[in-house]
Order: structure tokens, then sequence, then C-alpha cells
């Protein structure tokens, strides 16, 4: 083992973006050196195809830097985004906007990188981009980040479609916001024919499609493999797109990364020789797998056991169903005191759910569930359902006697 991670130059200092055998593997997997256009019905085994020099591969792996894990990724970046942004004569702190809903954890540690948080609905189909626009317009030049969750969104399950992909790094360009994309999920579908590329790509496809255009790249793709293999093994990594200086300002202006050289050397050794061997993709084909029967076994049981109680979408991968509650099995809304009633009784049965709330910066989703699919097994997963079920019986049954 040491012989091997000799060979990898693990030992000493790394470079400040991370070890480059990971980073070369990772330009790969996600075709990175491809100077063709690309549709969303591009495939990434015609990329991979595509015979590559060792100086575009030089080139793309500056593009890459290896983190401690999407959300370490996450506040680093921000917090060194609102530094290269600081306006001297600004005493108000810079406007990140988010999602509604999103996942419930990120606004409390953005706003502790030094953001003031604004929320932005969604529609059936992702981010509502003409929302985000009306938003935009209002801000006068105020919002410096969007916070976005395109693929197999937290909590929601949507995957932003290609021409959504388009128009956003379009707003971006127009209104010169960043765009931190949440990626954790991209490798977690569940069809073959899955072919979305992560967004830092649309960066260098509006490039292709404006030639003359003389803004800069504004998205960062952020990725995990933590995911895919392990939460304890804390690894994820950053895109960017051609043209993009931001890793290279980066890697120079952070502390941390400057003092301690790249994050997370020894594990990044361990996934690079998974790679190397094929056991990442083994186990890759597995985990969507067993995900994927998760889904099917909570599908089958809502439906089963309370179809009339349940409202959501079927997602292709990921962790999460989003689920509005209809206590009363009608389209009418659960009232806010009704819920907290059902919260009580989720307690009392001793079943975990995530208030729709605390997904939301705003507000208005106190009848939506998140339920996660990827901790328990499908035996479980069933048992929950039940549980759920009978918490809405209970609910029900008190509105009931109280008649």
């Amino acid at each position: 083992m040491w012989h091997q991670f000799r060979e990898m130059d693990l030992l000493p200092y790394i470079d400040n973006l991370g070890l480059k055998h990971l980073r070369r593997e990772i330009v790969k997997m996600f075709a990175m050196t491809s100077e063709d256009s690309f549709t969303e019905h591009t495939k990434r085994d015609d990329l991979e195809r595509i015979e590559v020099s060792e100086e575009k591969m030089r080139e793309a792996i500056q593009r890459v830097m290896i983190t401690h894990g999407c959300s370490q990724g996450i506040f680093h970046l921000m917090t060194n985004l609102k530094e290269q942004l600081r306006d001297p004569h600004d005493t108000e702190k810079p406007l990140c906007l988010v999602e509604e809903p999103t996942y419930f954890i990120m606004p409390s540690l953005i706003e502790e990188a030094g953001w003031r948080i604004g929320g932005v609905q969604m529609s059936d189909d992702g981010i509502d981009l003409d929302a985000l626009e009306e938003r935009l317009k209002k801000e006068q030049g105020r919002v410096k980040a969007l916070y976005t969750i395109p693929v197999f969104q937290n909590p929601s399950g949507i995957t932003l479609s290609h021409s959504k992909r388009q128009r956003l790094v379009e707003l971006s360009r127009k209104y010169n916001f960043y765009i931190v994309a949440d990626e954790v999920y991209q490798l977690l579908h569940f069809d073959e024919d899955f072919q979305i590329r992560p967004l830092a790509f649309y960066d260098e496809d509006y490039d292709r499609r404006h030639p003359q255009s003389d803004t800069t790249p504004k998205v960062l793709s952020v990725g995990s493999f933590s995911k895919v293999v392990a939460p304890g093994i804390k690894l994820g990594y950053v895109l960017v797109a051609r043209g993009s200086k931001f890793l290279e300002v980066f890697s120079k202006e952070a502390g941390l990364h400057y003092s301690g050289g790249g994050n997370n050397p020894y594990n990044s050794g361990i996934i690079n020789q998974a790679i190397q061997d094929g056991s990442f993709e083994e186990n890759l084909l597995y985990v969507r797998d067993s995900y994927s029967q998760r889904l099917d076994a909570l599908h089958a049981a809502l439906q089963h056991h309370g179809y009339q109680y349940f409202e959501y979408h079927k997602p292709r991968g990921g962790y999460f169903l989003w689920v509005r509650i209809k206590l009363r099995g009608d389209e009418r809304r659960s009232s806010d005191e009704e819920m907290d009633a059902f919260y009580k009784a989720c307690e009392k049965r001793k079943v975990q759910v995530v208030d729709g709330n605390k997904c939301c910066v705003s507000g208005g989703h106190h009848d939506y569930l998140r339920l996660c699919f990827g901790w328990l097994e499908v035996h479980e997963i069933e048992e929950g359902v039940k549980r759920v079920v009978h918490a809405i019986e209970d609910v029900i049954g008190k509105s009931e006697d109280a008649k």
C-alpha cells in the first residue's frame, strides 16, 4: 500500500488543488477535455472515445479542485467568493438566492459564510427562471450568487432540463452572479439513458454559442464521492469551465489550501486506486441498483398503504421523495394546526420525517415532507410508511372525535 501511495506522491505536500492523479480521473470521468458542442442527448461513451493530448489533460486538471466533501467545499467557496466580490464601499452583506425548497442545512451554512439569504420558488421542472429574473431585476445587482441543486434536487428530486440549464447560465452572464451548483447526486441516476452533464459544462456551451461575449464563466459545479462510496470518506470536488480563473485565484488566496496543501490526499489516493482498478464503478452500479430498489419500495408502500394521502413526483435518482400530505384525502391544503398535530403524531409513532418548512427560507410548505429512502432497508421503509399513515389516521380520528 505504501509503495502505491509513494508512486502517487501522496505522502509529501501536494498541489493546492488536490491530488493530480485523482483530478485526472475526474477529468476522464466527465470528459472535460471534449471541445465538441453537446446536447441533452450527448452520450458520455461517445465523449470518452475522443483522443486526448497531454496538453489538453494538463489544462483540464487545473479546472478541478478536491474538497473535504461537498458541504465543506461549498462553505469555503462561499467564504472566498464573498472576499473576491467584496465592495469596500458596501456595508451590506452580499445576497445569495436559494431554491424553495432546498437542502435544509444549506441556508444557515451560507449565512455562516457571511451572506444574506433570499428564496426563489420552484416549478414542476426546477427553479422558476421567470421568478428568478424578476428578483434579479428588483435587486439591481445585489444578487451575487445562486445556490442550486440542479440534479435530483434535495428535496424535490427534480432535475433541471437542458433548455433551463442554458437559460440559467444566460441569466448568470447577463446579471453577473455566480452559480454554486450542488451536484452531489450527479452519479446517482437510476436510468441507463441519463446523460445530463454537470452545470459547469453549460458555461462552455454558452461561450460556443456566443463567441463574441466578453463575460466570464460563472458556474462552480460541486460534486462528491461520499454519496456513492460512504459518508465517512468526506471527499468531493469542484469543476469549472474553460476560461474560468476562479480556482486559480482560490487556490492561492484560500489560506487553508495555501498552508496545508491540497485537501484530503489519503482518501484521494484510495478513491483514485478504486477508479483505476474498476472497483469504484462496480460499487457505483451496486449503489444505484440498491437505491433504485429502495425508491421503488417507498413508492409501492405509499401507494399500497395510503395513496389518497400522498402526492409526489417519483424521481429518477438521488436520495429523496418530496411528498405533499393530504390529510383529508382531497386537494384541499392541510392547515398548520392539522400539520402540527400530524408531526406530533409522527413523534409518538417513532417515525422521523422532515417538515417541509425546514426546507424553505420563507415557509409555506408545512404540509410537505422530505422522505429519505437512502438510510433504510426495504422492509424498514414499508414499516416507516405504515407509521406515517397511522399518524395521519391519528389526526383524522381526533378531528372526527371533536365533531
